[in-house]
């Protein structure tokens, strides 16, 4: 494959280095120089973002959207602060919408031949039943004359501001058939809120769990990303928190759980540098809360990952009893460590697990008969996530889950036999699959049916603003 330049827009504008008239050197990216109208410079802010999803599109490796970002701006100097969070925000629209948008365009080719919407949408379809298909599609887009358009038609859908700017005129009429099609099928409501039909089954599964209203308003959160949540670590340290907060965001509280919301970094507070306070989504909150701990108890997160939930399970114990990290990967447990030490959580030891058999319990564990609790959130599709990484629902489309519902199931089984008689197992994932969810705690208690579900629910959006997370609660024999 040819690799594309990436077009940099240069200013002509010569530097003045000396005397009072000293500049300092203009942004490239977003060029700042007096003599661009506002409107040219979106003009070429636009053509920029444009040359950064055909590059993200031409990955070989389809990377998560924000750490690809991140890496791309953060190597290259002439991206600022501002030209971060503009290209962000329009590539992550077209995320969140790049599907709907492609949908629009492909319409709009066909009408003329006489498609009608759910026609179109049906023939796409079948163009992208998997990621690597889809992907090839939004590519082609990208890289033709439709371009530009496809980016214009997902900032406009991010805001639905009626009616569609001159420029995207054309457009009316297969924008206007897509908005009603929503009302007449399930394929016609996803393809409107950027989600491929591929998930029909799975969001199938989760209305006859819920309602149609429920699912509608699923779906309709789908448009937005949540808030930013965080966790307060030490309950006595709420009013300092809470007083630095208010004078930056607007900022609610939820038991431990605080939502933000305002243009400041959260890194550069003081209640985040003192670890007060932890960066976690509300839904991830509460399945820490299923591990009902109190002080004196011995726990095992079985799936530690960077330690959010450790450290949630941690803080209640008040550096009683122990909280174990386990992961497959070893740096994230010294990431566990660092927040640990930061926190001043005492309590919390990591181990290496890579869950291909039960884990050797520590002697102190063992003498004791096991762990008081013990919590498998397993890897999963991350199909709860979608609000705050839209790219996922593209990624991941058409994706086999046959492997990684066994090692759920595995993770599960083997994680078991380290809870002590009448202890309890907490599994959770961050998917509203049942796949991954309710039919994994189905198969793990056919084959131990000495266990017992006390629980068992999906959490999170739409009920609240945040992510959505499974969590089932199960109690041994």
């Amino acid at each position: 494959m040819t690799k594309r330049r990436t077009p940099v827009n240069r200013s002509n504008k010569p530097s003045h280095r000396n005397g009072s008239n000293s500049r300092p050197q203009r942004n490239a990216a977003t060029e700042h120089s007096d003599h661009y109208s506002p409107e040219v410079r979106i003009a070429n802010q636009m053509r920029q973002a444009l040359a950064l999803w055909q590059e993200w599109l031409d990955q070989r490796n389809w990377y998560q959207l924000d750490r690809w970002l991140k890496h791309t701006l953060g190597k290259n100097r002439k991206y600022g602060k501002r030209d971060r969070l503009f290209y962000g925000d329009v590539l992550f629209n077209a995320a969140r919408f790049g599907y709907w948008a492609a949908n629009v365009i492909t319409l709009k080719n066909t009408m003329s031949a006489g498609a009608t919407a759910a026609q179109s949408v049906s023939r796409f379809s079948e163009l992208t039943p998997d990621a690597f298909s889809l992907k090839e599609q939004l590519g082609l887009l990208s890289q033709s004359s439709s371009g530009e358009t496809l980016l214009a038609l997902c900032q406009w859908r991010a805001h639905c501001e009626q009616p569609l700017p001159q420029a995207l005129s054309e457009y009316q009429a297969s924008v206007q058939a897509l908005q009603q099609y929503q009302h007449d099928d399930l394929a016609g409501t996803l393809v409107w809120h950027g989600i491929p039909t591929s998930y029909a089954q799975q969001l199938e599964t989760l209305k006859r769990n819920g309602s149609d209203d429920a699912l509608r308003s699923f779906l309709a959160a789908q448009d937005t990303r949540p808030p930013l949540w965080l966790r307060l670590n030490h309950e006595n340290k709420r009013t300092e928190v809470m007083t630095e907060l208010a004078e930056f965001y607007k900022a609610q509280e939820d038991g431990r759980a605080i939502s933000i919301e305002g243009e400041r970094g959260v890194f550069g507070l003081d209640c985040y540098k003192n670890g007060w306070v932890e960066i976690q989504d509300w839904a991830s909150q509460q399945l820490a809360l299923k591990v009902d701990a109190t002080p004196g108890q011995k726990v095992w997160d079985a799936c530690a990952g960077g330690g959010g939930k450790t450290l949630a399970i941690a803080a209640p114990l008040k550096n009683k009893g122990a909280v174990w990290a386990t992961d497959i990967r070893e740096h994230k447990l010294i990431e566990v460590k660092r927040r640990a030490k930061q926190a001043e959580f005492y309590n919390i030891r990591t181990a290496p697990w890579d869950g291909e058999a039960p884990l050797r319990l520590p002697k102190e564990i063992a003498n004791d008969g096991g762990f008081d609790w013990v919590l498998v959130d397993g890897p999963c599709s991350s199909s709860g996530t979608w609000r705050r990484n839209p790219d996922a629902k593209l990624r991941n489309t058409g994706e086999d889950l046959t492997k990684l519902t066994q090692l759920q199931l595995q993770l599960l089984t083997h994680a078991s036999k380290s809870v002590k008689t009448g202890g309890k197992l907490v599994y959770g994932t961050c998917s509203f699959f049942d796949s991954e969810n309710s039919a994994i705690v189905d198969e793990f208690l056919t084959n131990n049916p000495e266990w017992s579900l006390k629980s068992s629910e999906l959490m999170g959006c739409p009920n609240n603003n945040s992510d959505t997370l499974f969590a089932a609660v199960l109690q041994a024999p």
